[in-house]
């Protein structure tokens, strides 16, 4: 009985066995290694790196206070409401000094995330409201050494502040869906260890 053919087939089936996990092996390295650029990217394009809710919250309402005085004592509301704000000595400034600080101090969050998206190279929402209120800043503060022109404090403090709040909306939204994503599974995993069929209530979003 010739044993060379079953010999040459059992060598042949080991060889593709060897260059199958070889080859299988050779991917598993690429994605290795390639996985971490990927991730790299995404945390450097991740603008919101470092902010809390808290954090937003904050800045919110410090500027919101900040605000209210650039628009009692700004030109806009003035003329829209025909009223006169009180004048006393240093009173012109109360619209570049407010102003200025809520930018400094609510607007300086943007600049930040719109460094991040600039070194990523992936600008978005950061870098576009970096730039709006930076212009805003510049040509206010321009105007107000003498450039003719109408400053922008008003329009600048209430961006700064409109997209705080925007923000810090947008990072408690999530936390709730994900808070009531878990109760219904929770909810969903007693009802079938208890053995009945669980119904979700779309009023609480909980199984029942």
């Amino acid at each position: 009985m010739d044993t060379t053919e079953p010999a040459a087939h059992e060598t042949a089936a080991n060889g593709y066995e060897k260059t199958h996990h070889g080859n299988y092996a050779g991917h598993e390295m690429h994605a290795a290694h390639t996985m971490p650029d990927r991730d790299s990217k995404h945390h450097g394009h991740d603008a919101h790196a470092g902010h809390s809710v808290g954090m937003f919250r904050d800045k919110f309402w410090v500027s919101l206070l900040l605000t209210l005085p650039t628009l009692v004592w700004g030109h806009m509301l003035q003329r829209a409401f025909r009223y006169t704000a009180p004048h006393f000595p240093g009173s012109d400034w109360i619209p570049a000094a407010f102003g200025t600080a809520v930018f400094a101090y609510g607007g300086w969050v943007f600049i930040q995330g719109a460094a991040r998206e600039m070194k990523a190279r992936l600008p978005g929402m950061m870098t576009l409201i970096s730039l709006a209120i930076s212009v805003a800043f510049v040509f206010s503060a321009v105007v107000t050494l003498g450039y003719p022109g109408m400053p922008l404090w008003e329009e600048l403090a209430t961006l700064v502040t409109i997209m705080l709040l925007g923000h810090w909306s947008s990072e408690i939204a999530p936390r709730k869906w994900r808070s009531t994503n878990c109760a219904t599974a929770i909810s969903f995993s007693c009802a079938r260890a208890r053995g009945f069929p669980p119904t979700v209530s779309f009023e609480t979003g909980r199984a029942r």
